[in-house]
């Protein structure tokens, strides 16, 4: 299954997928400022895995972020969800950033909270980007 949506939810944008192992660009999208200009956008984002099929597999979400705002935010927080194949979630995971230079890129990952056949039953993602200024 393969979801792929921009939502925009009081104030915040989400984006989904689920192209396992292939970065993609999206079209800007993260918390829009004053001016519905994105603060921050998901640069890149990809679903990982590692140890497929054995009682260690691990799911993470990998990425790139950015500050596309010319202002520091005091506080930048990622919110990945997780689901099955029937959309179902699973799970959810937050990655925050206290502190973030204007024009600043960064890596994340996060990571599913779970091994094995939980992890392998991750067949999809939201992630969610919340910033406090």
């Amino acid at each position: 299954m393969r979801r792929r949506r921009v939502l925009a939810v009081s104030g915040t944008v989400i984006a989904s997928g689920a192209l396992s192992g292939c970065l993609r660009r999206n079209a800007p999208i993260g918390l829009p400022s004053d001016d519905d200009e994105p603060l921050v956008e998901i640069i890149e984002e990809r679903l990982v895995r590692e140890r497929p099929d054995t009682e260690d597999e691990i799911v993470r979400l990998e990425g790139i972020a950015e500050n596309t705002s010319d202002r520091q935010l005091t506080y930048v927080e990622l919110e990945a969800r997780f689901y099955d194949e029937d959309e179902e979630l699973l799970d959810s995971t937050v990655e925050h950033l206290d502190d973030v230079t204007a024009g600043r890129r960064w890596e994340f990952a996060i990571e599913y909270p779970r091994i094995g056949e939980d992890a392998a039953a991750v067949a999809d993602y939201e992630i969610e980007v919340v910033t406090n200024i």
